[in-house]
């Protein structure tokens, strides 16, 4: 990558989990409920850019979410997802014989025990993930384990009521179990049960029933989600639910987390290793060993491979004489910093992290420090995270009105600071968000905002007479803009200069011209001869 020109200094804000809503969805922006945004969106090159599915490096109908639109924008889309590195590791016999695998199948048959699958349906229904599933069991049968029970979790798919847990449970029948009893499917649960926070009473319930068979019981599983169908609920509805009670967690039973996402592994990991805070009246399980196919961040259970690391990431091809700066609470930061460092040990010495105290108030606490250091005007770019939704929000329309109204104001303050000291600010979001939140005079609402998100560039000099920005975009096309702000060349870029290499909008070619010009000229020739 050659820098060509003079680097224009740039704040990235992002609006993360905000996006454009889809059209059928509860109408919650408004040009009052937004008036910067509204006002700066008119007046600046505008466009809008998927976070969802392959147009932002994602799996078909895959949502985007935090972590994984973070390594989309900083890989330009080329992610190493889990199935595709467990596909090759499945493709080379690498799995039978790696050392973790084993050690999880020796330990339950020393002490005749059974291993429990932590497996993830997710939000999409790719066959190869269930023929993963399938070796991956065969490989333990083959070692002598003789009851390997499924605990499924069914991921959030409000968007477009795909029904994907039932389509999901139709390829686990027939690529998984397949009639083998060895297999058998001992809970099923959404997602939520266990990532959100507002539900520590589900999570409780969750794991009582997994360790004492206390809850319901569906043996048809099918026949349980399409009742649920019918009753005009989505997957996110599903609840918890054992399929046989006798499939429960028992002392020296082995959990191997197959896939799923980390924050989500976290979770579940959470109420086996602290199960007294969840499960408090009882006996527990003692001696239960936990093992892994990743690493789950920020725990210290074996696991059998790393994330593979990225060729191409985004700092990679940033020189150390441009200045960087990531603005974010102290939960995201870590994670934003190593994406954009494709997960290497070692930083270059170019770019600064600032973790926030945001516990009061996140969003003025940012803006206070972004303030500042575009005062200072010492960065190339700095990028800030505003986060529209953290964990400690109440999922309700009032709150996401307010938090939106809030960033807004922040927002103003930003670009105002950015015109006074002659910076431009890309405004945009990484990912949006799929909720179903509460309203007052429903009982609940959805709201998405998942699948594309506005991109605005501001700045002196920079209006739509002059600068456009071309559509069909995604979060994997970030860099590339941010790159061109740096100074460097790159190819098809998205914002451009009209009439510039790399614009959509050009002139007509010179043979062109004469082409039409003579196709004109015969026209007339034409007429004259025949009806002169």
């Amino acid at each position: 990558m050659n820098e060509i020109k003079e680097s224009r200094k740039t704040v990235l804000f992002l609006l993360n989990g905000f996006g454009l809503e889809a059209p059928k969805s509860f109408n919650v922006y408004t040009s009052t409920l937004m008036p910067n945004l509204d006002r700066i969106s008119h007046a600046y090159p505008f466009t809008s850019l998927y976070t969802s599915g392959t147009d932002a490096g994602l799996s078909k109908n895959q949502t985007g979410n935090f972590r994984s639109n973070y390594l989309s924008f900083s890989t330009q889309g080329k992610i190493l997802r889990k199935e595709q590195i467990i596909q090759s590791k499945v493709m080379n016999g690498e799995i039978n014989d790696n050392k973790v695998v084993n050690e999880s199948i020796n330990y339950v048959l020393s002490n005749n025990s059974r291993l429990h699958v932590f497996f993830c349906l997710g939000n999409k229904y790719d066959e190869i993930v269930y023929k993963q599933l399938k070796d991956f069991c065969d490989h333990c049968k083959n070692k002598g384990i003789k009851d390997i029970h499924l605990h499924l979790f069914v991921a959030d798919n409000t968007n477009n009521n795909q029904k994907t847990a039932s389509k999901c449970i139709d390829s686990l029948k027939y690529h998984v179990i397949a009639g083998d009893n060895t297999i058998k499917v001992a809970a099923i649960a959404n997602k939520n049960i266990l990532t959100n926070s507002t539900t520590l009473e589900e999570k409780r319930n969750f794991y009582r029933m997994i360790v004492s068979g206390i809850g319901e019981v569906w043996p048809d599983y099918s026949e349980f989600i399409e009742k649920k169908y019918r009753a005009n609920l989505s997957d996110d509805d599903i609840g918890c639910f054992l399929v046989k009670r006798e499939n429960v967690l028992k002392d020296k039973d082995c959990v191997f987390f197959f896939n799923y996402d980390n924050n989500f592994g976290k979770d579940y990991l959470d109420i086996i290793q602290n199960n007294a805070n969840y499960f408090p009246m009882g006996k527990l399980p003692i001696g239960v060993k936990v093992f892994s196919l990743f690493q789950i961040y920020d725990s210290k259970i074996e696991y059998a491979y790393e994330n593979e690391l990225p060729d191409g990431y985004f700092l990679k091809d940033v020189g150390e004489n441009k200045k960087i700066l990531v603005l974010a609470s102290k939960e995201r930061i870590g994670y934003i910093v190593n994406s954009l460092n494709g997960f290497r040990k070692e930083y270059k010495n170019n770019i600064n992290a600032l973790p926030v105290d945001v516990s009061n108030d996140r969003f003025s606490q940012l803006t206070k420090y972004l303030l500042a250091y575009q005062q200072q005007n010492m960065y190339d770019l700095i990028i800030v995270d505003y986060e529209l939704f953290s964990d400690k929000d109440k999922q309700d329309v009032a709150t996401l009105k307010k938090n939106m109204n809030t960033v807004d104001g922040c927002l103003g303050a930003v670009y105002n600071k950015a015109q006074e000291m002659n910076q431009d600010l890309i405004i945009t979001s990484l990912y949006g968000a799929v909720a179903r939140i509460n309203l007052i005079d429903r009982e609940n609402v959805n709201i998405n905002f998942s699948e594309k998100a506005p991109l605005i560039i501001t700045g002196k000099g920079i209006d739509r007479s002059r600068y456009e920005l071309s559509g069909n975009g995604s979060v994997a096309n970030l860099a590339n803009i941010l790159y061109s702000q740096l100074g460097y060349e790159v190819s098809k870029c998205l914002f451009n200069e009209r009439g510039a290499k790399g614009s959509k909008k050009k002139g007509l070619n010179p043979l062109m011209i004469v082409a039409i010009v003579l196709i004109l000229a015969l026209g007339v020739l034409y007429y004259y001869v025949n009806f002169m």
